[in-house]
């Protein structure tokens, strides 16, 4: 049959013959390496590499599998094709063989296990070895010099690659390694380098430091880096700009029985971005995608991650990470992890630094199947020096007011001053999420909380290690009139228990732009105005006129002013009120949403008292008008949205001819107020203001 189709062949385009003809000698190609019968596996792994851009430069990778101690392994790429591999069976105490295989152009492979006896080939090829030294962040003890800057494009491997600053000449930037790293004899070090092609760079360096802090230095490209007792060893000419590329150095270049303590990144102009340091050539790490059983329709399987051991609050404790996902056609998940029992997926276990070991069982089921199936392993854990813990959650600035029911958001920094890479599960009110949190503070993860409150309410923030808590945060949103000055905390309100507070304030709206037919007796003038301006509006208006000015205290203006306001109020019978902006929002140049929510919780705290106010923007800011009027346009819209009468200073002034020439000038700030013909203009507009609004004056 395969001679006869392969005849029928000759009539097809050339082109397409040899594409079917491919195809088909690699599906009996597979069905001849396999083995008698190629679907007569007992378990079947489909791996997925994890650093896809590093086969470019090692192509042999590595899947970790919990296969019987007896039969024989093979591996295959996604189109069958067979690949070379080798199994090696645990000799830690662990229950996963360790199958390398060489990789082709593709990324997802899959693993076998037949259970009958056959020779496996273990001299295919040299299984490689390698440790890295920098990969996405460093010790956050080590000593460092230099500008880091820590990058997601371009990246060879995990998130990040460092450089340096750009615009300088020479760039360099160093860090010591921590602990140092032992090498011997032969031992090859490997640096990973993309070289901006738009760029200039003549020359890249790479400095290695040994025992005693003696450094040496490796060069590619022309001797542009020069300074007194450098002594250079050339290594050849630039790499290819504009693609990542691979330094060699041979550590026998440096001398025998080497240990690497610090290594420093030079280059001269352009750009140039260094990811993936290692000692050696590390294979390729994998991750299981499905795992499936012959004959089963659901299939149990887990991946494993250790860390530790830890220190926190004089316990050592390590910690175990599980996860299911690769578990075939399974909706639930149940766990019995020593004497405990668990459900969900993933799962964050601690266990005391003294149990060496602890058996897992998973117990996974599908509903609408209505089978299941189970998984066991024991784990073995690792022995070593606790590390302290030193993590820390942080909420970074946000806005502190807020209107009724407005959606915004809060952001929370969750990161590690620790050596390697730790788990943690971070919890809003409950509902969890796993972390992996990164060395050093550069590389701490920004979580956006968002909410939209209409009534007061607690959230909780915290961050453990499994059932440790390691910090704790809450967020209480309270009514306006539950804050006061007390509650002042630098930039932000917090309560006597030091929470974060956020203000809502209510949905309000006067009841008309009209003020009452009492006849007006007295003024109430609130905020930074110009010199002369309160005796000139006394004479004016022939009324009694007071003027509150904002406290000069050392707090955050765009709280304080409310919260002061406020307070006052509380023993003022207030007629009708002119209020003013601050001057120091303005020239500290507050955003708009703060400073918009400032004034509205003012004008809030004043509607309690009088329903006469009217409210004026800032002036314009000569010479430069534009600087200010952002911030006249959200008055005005504030003014209309809570239908309080609005002072438009941009429409008084901006229509005069040469109106800058009615500014005083100040030396060092923006001729904010007017000078005395500006005040009897402003005056002016004030009793237009008060005449169209009030029915008896």
């Amino acid at each position: 049959m395969k001679f006869n189709y392969l005849i029928s062949l000759r009539t097809l385009p050339l082109k397409l013959r040899k594409n079917m003809t491919k195809k088909i000698f690699i599906f009996w190609g597979f069905i001849y390496l396999s083995g008698a019968n190629a679907f007569g596996y007992q378990f079947q792994a489909k791996v997925e590499i994890v650093e896809k851009k590093l086969k470019d430069f090692q192509t042999v990778a590595k899947a970790q599998l919990p296969f019987p101690e007896n039969g024989y392994i093979y591996v295959t790429d996604v189109n069958g094709l067979k690949v070379p591999s080798i199994a090696k069976r645990p000799t830690d105490g662990s229950e996963r063989t360790s199958v390398y295989f060489k990789t082709n152009e593709n990324n997802v492979y899959y693993v076998y296990y037949l259970s009958e006896e056959r020779k496996q080939d273990t001299s295919i090829f040299e299984i490689p070895d390698g440790r890295v030294i920098i990969d996405d962040y460093i010790n956050p003890s080590a000593r460092t010099s230099g500008f880091w800057f820590w990058t997601s494009n371009p990246v060879l491997s995990g998130r990040f690659s460092h450089t340096g600053r750009s615009m300088q000449n020479i760039n360099s930037h160093y860090t010591a390694i921590i602990p140092s790293l032992k090498t011997k004899s032969g031992d090859i070090l490997f640096q990973y380098v993309f070289i901006d092609k738009t760029g200039d760079t003549n020359e890249i360096m790479l400095e290695i430091q040994s025992q005693k802090r003696k450094s040496y230095y490796f060069s590619w490209g022309s001797d542009i880096i020069k300074w007194k007792n450098i002594n250079k060893i050339q290594m050849g000419n630039l790499p290819e700009k504009g693609k990542w590329a691979c330094l060699v150095v041979p550590v026998d270049k440096i001398g025998k029985d080497v240990e690497i303590t610090g290594v420093g990144f030079y280059h001269a102009g352009g750009r140039v971005w260094w990811d993936y340091t290692c000692v050696g050539n590390p294979v390729l790490e994998t991750k299981v995608l499905s795992w499936k059983k012959e004959g089963k329709n659901i299939s149990a399987f887990f991946e494993t991650e250790k860390f530790g051991p830890f220190e926190f609050s004089k316990n050592n404790f390590n910690l175990l990470f599980l996860n299911a996902d690769a578990s075939l056609n399974a909706d639930s998940f149940e766990w019995v992890i020593g004497e405990k029992k668990y459900s969900g997926n993933p799962i964050l276990e601690k266990f005391d630094e003294k149990i060496t070991s602890v058996s897992v069982k998973l117990i996974c089921k599908n509903s609408k199947q209505k089978n299941s199936d189970t998984f066991s392993e024991t784990i073995i854990f690792q022995k070593g020096k606790p590390e302290e813990v030193n993590l820390f959650l942080r909420i970074l600035p946000h806005k502190n007011l807020i209107n009724t029911g407005e959606q915004f958001y809060i952001p929370v920094r969750v990161g590690s001053l620790m050596s390697t890479p730790v788990p943690v599960e971070f919890s809003i009110d409950g509902r969890k999420e796993f972390l992996v949190v990164l060395p050093g503070k550069e590389n701490s993860k920004i979580i956006n909380l968002f909410f939209n409150p209409v009534k007061p309410e607690v959230h909780d923030i915290s961050m453990k290690m499994a059932d440790i808590l390691i910090e704790q945060k809450k967020v209480v949103f309270l009514n306006v009139d539950e804050i006061g000055e007390k509650n002042l905390d630098g930039p932000y309100l917090k309560s006597e228990q030091g929470d974060r507070i956020v203000g809502i304030i209510p949905d309000y709206k006067l009841s008309n732009n009209v003020f009452t037919e009492t006849e007006v007796r007295h003024f109430t003038v609130i905020g930074d105005v110009p010199d002369d301006f309160i005796d000139l509006l006394k004479s004016k208006l022939q009324k009694s006129v007071e003027w509150l000015k904002y406290p000069e205290k050392p707090a955050y203006h765009v709280l304080l002013n409310p919260l002061w306001l406020k307070e006052t109020m509380k023993e003022k019978n207030l007629d009708t009120v002119i209020f003013f902006p601050s001057l120091k929002s303005l020239l500290r140049r507050t955003p708009v949403d703060e400073y918009v929510a400032s004034l509205d919780a003012s004008i809030w705290f004043l509607s309690k008292k009088t329903a006469n106010i009217v409210c004026v923007t800032p002036f314009p800011s000569a010479p430069d008008p534009n600087i200010f009027k952002i911030y006249a346009d959200a008055t005005k819209q504030l003014c209309k949205k809570r239908n309080v009468p609005c002072l438009d200073l941009y429409d008084v002034f901006m229509v005069l001819p040469d109106w800058e020439k009615l500014f005083l000038y100040r030396e060092g700030i923006y001729k904010n107020f007017p000078s005395h013909q500006g005040i009897q203009i402003l005056i002016e507009a004030i009793e237009k203001v008060l005449s169209k609004n009030t029915k008896a004056m």
